[in-house]
């Protein structure tokens, strides 16, 4: 189960992840089996839609999924924000992965245009994986921040978790940066802040089958916390 926002609204989605045929078995319709079984389980489920990541698009089209062209946000960053206490948040720390699965369990949709209600489970097996992530507590609204320090001396924002989202003016103040460029991964509706939308060239792409109304109507990203 993937719930989304989508354009707004709620949308009972599903996520279909990590499907392969072994070699020696490929050639002979059992992935299409495969496919249509797990279709026709979304379908009697009562799923509205159904979202997938791959880097082969062809393969899914002839299941009725289509193509989501995804965008991230760049541009100048914001000045005057307000500064509050932060605290590092540390993956390895018991303590700090229970108040961030708190977090994400409560959380508010990063965008209205298109975003993960919940993907607890995704969005601490990518901060596992990613080495150069820095999490961060913003302790008065209680809201974590996921970024990443660019080599050129920019700012990648990666997702915001909390109850409410603060300015992008306000991250920034509290992380204690001026960065030359802001770049946020997702759309940036809720941020007080408008980036130029950038198309995005990443080999895998993002699919959904559902009906045409479900398109997001606005340039928009699925946050990389939440990439599955």
């Amino acid at each position: 189960s993937l719930p989304l926002v989508v354009n707004g609204t709620f949308v009972r989605a599903a996520g279909l992840q990590s499907g392969a045929v072994r070699p020696e078995y490929r050639g002979k319709g059992l992935y299409r089996d495969v496919m249509e079984a797990a279709l026709r389980h979304c379908d009697a489920e009562g799923f509205e839609a159904v979202v997938l990541l791959t880097d082969t698009p062809d393969l899914y089209r002839r299941h009725g999924f289509r193509v989501l062209a995804q965008h991230r946000f760049e541009g100048p960053a914001p000045t005057g924000g307000r500064a509050g206490p932060l605290r590092r948040l540390d993956i390895g720390s018991e303590a700090d992965v229970t108040l961030l699965g708190r977090l994400l369990e409560g959380r508010r949709p990063v965008s209205d245009h298109f975003a993960p209600l919940r993907q607890k489970e995704m969005f601490l097996f990518n901060a596992a994986l990613m080495p150069d992530l820095r999490l961060d507590l913003m302790e008065e609204t209680n809201t974590a921040i996921a970024w990443q320090m660019g080599d050129d001396g920019g700012v990648d924002i990666l997702d915001v978790v909390g109850t409410r989202i603060p300015s992008l003016a306000d991250i920034l103040a509290s992380l204690r940066i001026a960065p030359a460029r802001v770049t946020v991964h997702f759309a940036p509706d809720h941020l007080g802040w408008a980036g130029a939308g950038v198309p995005d060239e990443n080999d895998m792409v993002l699919m959904l089958r559902g009906s045409d109304g479900l398109s997001p109507a606005q340039s928009f990203a699925l946050p990389p916390m939440a990439e599955f």
